[in-house]
């Protein structure tokens, strides 16, 4: 017994060195990159950063790496532990994406202010897409745990019952943004029992799978009221077409696909550039037998959509650049509808940054110019400026600023730009974007944007006046100078 003990004992030494040293033996074989090898400096005889460096170079191109990382996720995925602080492992094999837990737990929300910047901007958005004679619809494609939260680890308690979206859909009650909610339609569709045994989100992927996508894309174009294909005669093929963005996260290699729906034989029919695929940042489509044409800044939710979308329209440009350029994009191209589509995590976005267009004037009671003046009490030792910058980005110069804290008291005070043109009278009033922006360090709520194209501009230097009203009273609360050289 003393011999095998010593033989099991001599093979796991063996086995345990011959493993530890494959990454680094297996170089000699095994195919990599050492074109971006550091190299030893030569005036150095013993050089510790090039020690740091090369061990830098082995820890992400050592022999095997990919299969050993594959391993370890294989492993661990068994014992349900997630490989990667990124995914969460949820119960019946559904993976979630943790960028989705705020939401889903329903702490770290947005403030009412910030609820209130996102509508305000799809205000101004809506009212400038109808000026240019299209209709505008936004919409959010919900998180995976909004719709099957029932698959979420038990140890994550939900902290509060309102949401985001709850906010967000408050504010928008009392406006007329146009707005498609998915929430609903998406629920009830995974509340009901699927012959199939698929449901409308992929287990192991962030994303809906193309029966979601579906429901999506009609509830969007119902809200437009436009008559479109339902897809109601159509008995989609069940086949393993998807490898889920969230295996890849973590690490987990030869994966079996994961079944979804197939509606569309070729999904490239309708692009004018085959080469590009539904992920491409820019990707134009076209279909000769409908009519209409759409817009739609979207993100990677709306590779699902784009297939439907394309049937639908005789043309439709789908674009992922941030910021989006919709004032350059309604100009030089005529649209039927602009669709802004975010998914649930990044609804952000609409107030940290903005679409780019020129402000809107609008109709303010104001003093003439030589009655505006700075408001602030120049005795209170505890006020703080307004701040405010001017750049130039392109066609436009561009203003932003941030509220005096004392001055950010209420969700709902309204922030509007005076400019002092020679000739005018009275001022000319714009109203600018809300947005979050950071003052000493700390995020506020009480920035704001405002866009002019630089021919709106009628001379070289144009003074502005930042004007605040709040409870009906206004106030100038900075002053500065619009510089075509800035």
């Amino acid at each position: 017994m003393a011999s095998v003990r010593k033989a099991l004992i001599a093979f796991y030494l063996t086995l345990g060195m011959a493993i530890l040293l494959l990454p680094l033996v297996g170089l000699l074989w095994y195919e990599t990159d050492t074109s971006e090898m550091p190299a030893p400096s030569e005036e150095v005889i013993f050089d510790l950063a090039y020690l740091a460096k090369l061990g830098d170079f082995f820890e992400e191109n050592f022999a095997y790496r990919k299969e050993f990382l594959s391993l370890n996720g294989h492993m661990r995925y068994a014992v349900g532990v997630s490989a990667t602080n990124q995914v969460i492992i949820g119960t019946n094999e559904w993976l979630f994406f943790v960028e989705t837990l705020d939401d889903y737990l329903g702490r770290n929300l947005m403030s009412e202010r910030q609820a209130y910047n996102i509508v305000h901007n799809l205000e101004l958005t809506q009212s400038f897409v109808e000026r240019h004679g299209a209709q505008f619809v936004a919409t959010i494609a919900p998180n995976k745990n909004s719709v099957y939260g029932k698959y979420m680890p038990t140890r994550y308690r939900v902290v509060s019952d309102t949401s985001n979206i709850d906010l967000l859909e408050e504010h928008l009650a009392h406006t007329e943004v146009t707005y498609a909610d998915l929430f609903a339609p998406l629920r009830a569709a995974a509340a009901e029992q699927n012959l199939s045994g698929l449901g409308i989100y992929y287990k192991r992927d962030t994303h809906w799978n193309n029966r979601g996508a579906l429901i999506a894309y009609s509830t969007v174009l119902d809200t437009l009221d436009r008559e479109h294909g339902r897809y109601e005669s159509v008995n989609p093929r069940i086949e393993p077409v998807n490898v889920g963005d969230l295996d890849r996260m973590l690490l987990i290699e030869n994966v079996d696909h994961e079944e979804g729906y197939v509606y569309h034989e070729n999904l490239k029919l309708r692009y004018v550039d085959k080469t590009q695929d539904a992920n491409s940042d820019y990707l134009v489509t076209a279909n000769p037998a409908q009519t209409g044409s759409l817009l739609m800044y979207r993100d990677s939710f709306a590779d699902m959509l784009v297939p439907f979308f394309a049937e639908e329209f005789e043309r439709a440009v789908f674009t992922q650049y941030i910021p989006y350029n919709l004032e350059y994009d309604l100009l030089t191209g005529s649209f039927d509808y602009v669709v802004f589509q975010r998914a649930e995590r990044s609804i952000s976005l609409w107030q940290d940054n903005p679409p780019v267009f020129e402000g809107p004037t609008v109709e303010v009671a104001l003093p003439a110019f030589n009655e505006l003046s700075l408001t602030l009490d120049a005795n209170d030792e505890t006020a703080t400026p307004t701040l405010t910058a001017v750049h130039t980005d392109g066609d436009y110069v561009v203003v932003d600023g941030i509220l005096d804290p004392q001055l950010a008291q209420h969700p709902n005070v309204q922030i509007y730009i005076a400019l002092e043109q020679q000739g005018d009278t009275v001022p000319r009033v714009y109203q600018p974007f809300y947005i979050t922006a950071t003052r000493d360090g700390l995020p506020s709520a009480y920035g704001f944007r405002l866009y002019l194209r630089k021919t709106s501009l009628e001379q070289n230097d144009t003074p502005f006046y930042v004007i605040l009203e709040d409870s009906g009273k206004q106030s100038v609360v900075a002053t500065g100078i619009i510089s075509q050289e800035n």
